[in-house]
């Protein structure tokens, strides 16, 4: 329960600092995370909170240091011992389905900084496209045009690591939403070519969501 409840902490002192949710715009919010709980940077980020405010026995503490530390690493660490492993799926897993969430409920302008013309005006990138027939997460770098982030979103469903994962998905319906009307846009995508790839990724994934 820890490790899920503080995996995000690094948003905080994120949003503090660089007044931004953006990875890319300021450093790993996972990583600040850690920083900030362990106390591995005080001068940089005073201690506000820490580890000890939430567990007093540190003998989990490498456990969930890992589990905050990797909760939004593209791929894990090999070297992961298997119970370790598994925490950091389980927030992971967590992680992706509250993201769906998160997004379903906002406007392509807070997530993306584009207004909607911009956004149904915008294509998928073949490297972007990729990664969805290969079931995989978008990388960054394969990221190029805004509706590109769309892909990189819906892809989340195809690593969920556990059954029951994918059956909260299914049920809390955010991904369906996101399908439907992404950012709470229902017009289409302003190039034919576009639109018609959309609706294949839409169709595949909701078969690939009944049948996980």
């Amino acid at each position: 329960m820890v490790c899920g409840l503080l995996h995000d902490m690094g948003r905080f002192e994120q949003l503090r600092r660089w007044d931004t949710f953006k990875d890319a715009e300021s450093m790993s919010h996972a990583a600040l995370g850690v920083e900030v709980l362990f106390g591995e940077n005080p001068a940089d980020a005073p201690a506000v909170t820490s580890i000890r405010d939430f567990i007093d026995d540190p003998a989990e503490d490498e456990l969930i240091r890992a589990s905050i530390a990797y909760h939004s690493d593209f791929r894990l660490p090999a070297q992961l011992d298997e119970r370790t492993r598994s925490f950091c799926d389980i927030v992971r897993d967590g992680d992706k389905i509250d993201i769906m969430r998160t997004i379903a409920d906002s406007t392509v302008d807070t997530i993306l900084k584009v207004d909607e013309d911009a956004f149904v005006a915008s294509r998928f990138s073949a490297p972007t496209l990729a990664a969805f027939d290969e079931h995989r997460c978008v990388a960054r770098d394969e990221r190029n045009e805004p509706a590109d982030y769309l892909v990189g979103l819906i892809c989340f469903m195809f690593e969920l690591v556990y059954p029951t994962s994918r059956a909260l998905a299914r049920e809390q319906g955010d991904i369906y939403r996101l399908l439907d009307a992404p950012f709470g846009i229902t017009r289409p995508f302003i190039d034919p070519t576009t639109q018609a790839t959309w609706s294949r990724l839409k169709d595949e994934l909701r078969r690939w969501l009944a049948s996980a």
